[in-house]
């Protein structure tokens, strides 16, 4: 199978459960040692989808295809995937050599080719030395590190891995981010992550699957999904925003017109909204800019109505002449102070902003 081949694709798979509609015909394609997240909210699916994966749950219709062969009659101990659960699921009343051989023993390896892969299991997540602990005597990162071991010891030719670090404190998470990368580029073998952690999904992954309600929302890059939402519910789950509700009052090729709270606000239209169309203009925080001076083109008036110091990040609410409010984020170091009931001129970088639609459904 050449890389440009999906390893891994899912074809119009459903799932009900009861009345509730978990996955509602969703598809798609995974390629040879790519890093793939399936990020959502609690409830989206994303799970459910990993676990008819897994062969954990069957679909109501579709297809899982593995290296070309449909697989939804292979039982999950057959498939060649592997998952690292949220909860680990160690085996308390084995040492950590045990543990990681488990699913080699269960094979019916030798003993000998049990003992190098496990040696080489622990040495690629940086647990040598370790061998004859018990779980009780680990610590979480290194109890995260035992279970990846014991699922990378089989060499699966897909990882899935449901919310792994989320029992982790911040700082070890974020150590964790990085060895999960070396170990999936050192391996290359096709991790597909799921997490409901939008820093997690743009530091990790390679492209990014955005689910809500069943339902893939967008699919790309993390900086395509940052850069160029596709809907309010993307502009809004990852990173923050400033929403500006309007109407399309020009549209030009990628070039619009908003027309909102009585200002005309330049903006791009790579999603192509048409004139007419009620739409939202997204505006990231840390590309908001402020001063008590207009700069040179585009700019709105606006009032400072709320200012505050974060570690270094300073933070202001801006209301504009209509009643809306903006916030800025930036670095607090060698900025002009702008205190609470400055008159200030507001402005951002019309080609980075993107302008989404404003759906029914949207109206929650």
């Amino acid at each position: 199978m050449d890389d440009k081949t999906p390893i891994l694709t899912l074809r119009g798979i459903q799932k009900r459960f009861g009345n509730v509609e978990a996955l509602g015909g969703i598809d798609l394609e995974v390629m040879p040692g790519e890093f793939l997240t399936l990020l959502g909210p609690s409830g989206c699916g994303k799970t459910t989808a990993l676990r008819v994966i897994a062969g954990l749950e069957n679909p109501d219709e579709g297809q899982v295809i593995l290296d070309g062969q449909v697989i939804n009659d292979l039982p999950p101990e057959k498939r060649p995937v592997n998952t690292v659960f949220q909860n680990l699921a160690l085996f308390p009343h084995m040492n950590v050599e045990k543990n990681v051989g488990y699913g080699l023993r269960i094979r019916g390896a030798e003993k000998k080719e049990i003992a190098t892969r496990v040696k080489e299991a622990l040495a690629l997540v940086k647990l040598e030395g370790v061998e004859k602990r018990m779980p009780d005597q680990l610590s979480g990162g290194q109890k995260q590190r035992v279970a990846l071991a014991r699922s990378l010891v089989l060499r699966p030719r897909v990882l899935l891995l449901d919310e792994p670090l989320s029992a982790l404190d911040m700082h070890l998470r974020r150590h964790m981010h990085k060895e999960l990368k070396r170990m999936q580029r050192e391996l290359g073998i096709t991790f597909l992550y799921i997490t409901h952690d939008q820093e997690e999904a743009l530091n990790l992954s390679d492209r990014i699957a955005l689910m809500e309600s069943g339902r893939f929302v967008q699919l790309g890059t993390p900086k395509e999904l940052y850069d160029a939402p596709q809907s309010r519910f993307a502009a809004t789950f990852i990173g923050q925003s400033n929403l500006i509700r309007g109407v399309v009052e020009s549209a030009d090729g990628e070039r619009a017109v908003l027309a909102a709270n009585g200002m005309k606000l330049p903006c791009a239209n790579k999603n192509g909204l048409k004139e007419g169309s009620e739409a939202a203009l997204c505006v990231r925080v840390e590309r908001l800019y402020y001063a008590l001076e207009a700069p040179d083109g585009f700019s709105v008036p606006g009032m400072v109505v709320e200012h505050e110091y974060a570690g270094g990040v300073q933070r202001a609410v801006i209301e504009l002449a209509g009643g809306q409010r903006l916030t800025a984020q930036r670095q607090a170091e060698n900025k002009q102070d702008c205190p609470v009931g400055s008159p200030v001129h507001a402005w951002w970088d019309t080609a980075s902003a993107a302008l989404v639609p404003w759906e029914a459904q949207d109206e929650k």
